[in-house]
């Protein structure tokens, strides 16, 4: 009797020690998870460093994130979300020259003013394409639903799709940054200094202190509660 109650006192022991390792172990992937969008992100943008594009002599820019940058992986429904509350979503994807450019800039003038996520959405194989042939819209690729219904959303302030002839037919250029304040988008940025045209060609330091100084101001209006009552 001595001995079975000793194997059942020893069983229970080995149980709580399971379910106690079993709990450490899904809270140290929790903080695992926290971390992997920005090691993600920081991993997935710095794999292109300084190669050769494929068929031409140009070489992708070499850009440095830290591992504990503000980029998080969206969903479309988080996007959304996003849209009709407060926050800020860029739409990029790291082969894209001018997105380079921006990232690092965006990911400084995030931290400027305190602000710990940036909603990222990587567009690359998102979106539609569309060409046009003997006067008519060829829709050669379709897009995903959700980007499809990001189009209409976003539709009032998106540029027109190029080379179309038809302006009610709308596309997401990237680099675009979006800063939402309660629902409401009070700033866009595409593209990165209004000066650059050759994305291959990096910024000087004197055009990334005046982009940062913008984007800083342009971040403000998203975290500024200053004048939430009146002033």
């Amino acid at each position: 009797m001595q001995l079975d109650k000793l194997k059942c006192v020893l069983m229970s022991i080995l149980v709580i020690c399971s379910i106690g390792t079993m709990g450490i172990y899904e809270l140290v992937n929790k903080k695992e998870e926290i971390k992997t969008d920005a090691v993600k992100f920081k991993e997935e943008y710095e794999s292109f460093n300084e190669k050769i594009i494929e068929g031409t002599e140009k070489q992708y820019s070499s850009i440095e994130l830290l591992e504990k940058n503000p980029f998080y992986y969206a969903s479309y429904e988080e996007i959304d979300k996003v849209l009709d509350g407060t926050g800020v979503i860029y739409f990029g994807y790291p082969e894209c020259p001018w997105c380079r450019e921006l990232v690092p800039l965006l990911a400084q003038a995030s931290k400027k003013v305190g602000m710990g996520k940036i909603h990222y959405k990587n567009l690359k194989e998102e979106r539609n394409i569309l060409t046009f042939e003997d006067g008519k819209v060829i829709q050669e690729k379709v897009g995903s639903e959700g980007y499809t219904k990001l189009l209409q959303k976003l539709d009032s302030i998106l540029p027109i799709y190029e080379g179309l002839e038809d302006d009610t037919l709308k596309r997401i250029y990237v680099p675009y940054v979006l800063f939402v304040r309660d629902g409401e988008i009070v700033d866009t940025h595409t593209g990165t200094w209004e000066e650059q045209t050759d994305p291959f060609t990096p910024l000087t330091e004197e055009e990334k202190t005046k982009l940062l100084s913008i984007l800083v101001d342009k971040f403000m209006k998203v975290v500024d509660t200053s004048c939430d009552s009146a002033c």
